[in-house]
């Protein structure tokens, strides 16, 4: 009988007050569950490290590592990272900076380093140097050791010098290139690109679909001409790292690392503050299998002045559902870019240049999933049907977006 009483008033002062109450019973739900909504989104700064094995680290990453390689240092770094990491805004999650063992279901972001590269060549009486730097704001969970996603990063520094780049000179712009203060007053360095990185992403845990790359072959040819220094497992691990990082940049989407030896899923092991951490990547939804090509150097056109030169690069991309077995997108990849290289240029350092275009190529691939149309394919893909696997490429990539 009250029910019936209370849904026939109209325009009442017993109307008002009811949906008052159920105003206030809102009020009190919401405020009661905030501090819940709160502490699921809170993210904990786990601090910087290398995304390597510890037998690969003083090799792949010898400059950045001097950066770390101390206590002092590495306490230097983080300091500037959780003072940076302390004023952004994400309306996703909020950053803490008191981790520690006692709690469960924590979210651990880490300031990863997984790429460094140096090259110098002379040019008339001058010498070039190109610094790349890539890093990865990895997210991963405390209790499990379990990869949850990872969005690349990456500068370049380019500079000329008179005299050739000694060590110490190339420590000291490395340095600079994660403490921002370059003599030419450059704005950009990796620090600050994990930063904007974090101010930007989209974090959930409960994430649609995974992809990664599962599997890269290196032929012979392309390693031993592009890197000769680097042992298999790392030269892997750039070509991984690389495509990865346009794919995550280009499609706004997570990306779980690679681990170089596992086909699908396997264990990435890194330092973070002093703390060994090994993580285990999962087994992604979609996998991605790349074949890097010899490269090919023609040369274009020579008169008195010097020689234009075509830099060849082939990356071969499958894509497939583990699962099924289901092959979303099968071509090799191709791209070329013309260099003129001067008479008076003593010394030509080919491999930066055909890591460019490697690079170049990768962009493209990755940036052009979603428009690419059969004149597109027919020009970098040499098959204008190939434009049909791009768009149901396009369709998988929605899926890992967040």
């Amino acid at each position: 009988m009250n029910v019936f009483k209370i849904q026939s008033f109209k325009n009442s002062g017993a109307d008002f007050v009811l949906k008052l109450a159920f105003c206030f019973l809102k009020i009190v739900t919401i405020l009661l569950l905030c501090p819940l909504a709160q502490a699921s989104n809170n993210i904990y700064f786990g601090g910087a490290g290398f995304s390597s094995n510890n037998v690969d680290i003083a090799t792949s990453y010898p400059y950045s590592y001097r950066i770390y390689g101390s206590p002092e240092k590495e306490l230097e770094l983080n300091k500037l990272l959780i003072k940076k990491l302390s004023t952004i805004q994400n309306p996703d999650f909020q950053i803490k900076f008191d981790l520690s063992t006692e709690s469960e279901g924590k979210v651990v972001v880490g300031f990863v380093i997984d790429r460094e590269a140096i090259s110098e060549e002379k040019i008339g009486e001058s010498y070039k140097i190109v610094i790349d730097i890539s890093a990865q704001a990895l997210f991963f969970d405390f209790k499990s050791k379990a990869v949850l996603a990872s969005y690349p990063i990456a500068v370049q520094y380019i500079d000329v010098s008179p005299a050739s780049f000694n060590g110490d000179m190339k420590s000291a712009l490395v340095e600079k290139l994660f403490y921002g203060d370059l003599e030419n007053k450059i704005k950009i360095n990796i620090v600050d690109e994990f930063i904007r990185t974090m101010e930007k992403v989209k974090f959930s845990r409960e994430v649609r679909q995974r992809i990664k790359v599962s599997k890269v072959v290196i032929e012979d040819e392309a390693r031993t001409v592009v890197f000769p220094t680097l042992s298999e497992d790392a030269t892997k691990m750039f070509v991984a790292q690389q495509f990865s990082k346009f794919l995550s940049s280009n499609r706004s989407i997570p990306v779980l690392p690679f681990a170089a030896g596992q086909a699908i899923s396997g264990k990435m092991v890194t330092r973070l503050s002093g703390t060994d951490y090994t993580l285990d990547i999962p087994a992604p939804d979609y996998a991605i299998e790349l074949t890097l090509k010899p490269f090919k150097k023609i040369k274009f056109s020579e008169n008195n002045i010097g020689a234009s030169w075509i830099y060849g690069a082939y990356l071969a991309v499958d894509v497939i559902e583990p699962e099924s077995n289901v092959h979303f997108l099968n071509a090799t990849f191709k791209y070329g870019a013309t260099k003129s290289i001067p008479s008076s240029q003593v010394l030509v350092d080919d491999r930066a240049a055909f890591q460019e275009v490697l690079l170049v190529l990768m962009d493209t691939v990755t940036a052009s999933v979603g428009t690419a149309d059969e004149a597109w394919a027919k020009r970098y893909a040499g098959d204008p049907f190939i434009s049909v696997q791009m768009k149901k490429l396009n369709e998988v990539l929605k899926k890992c977006a967040m």
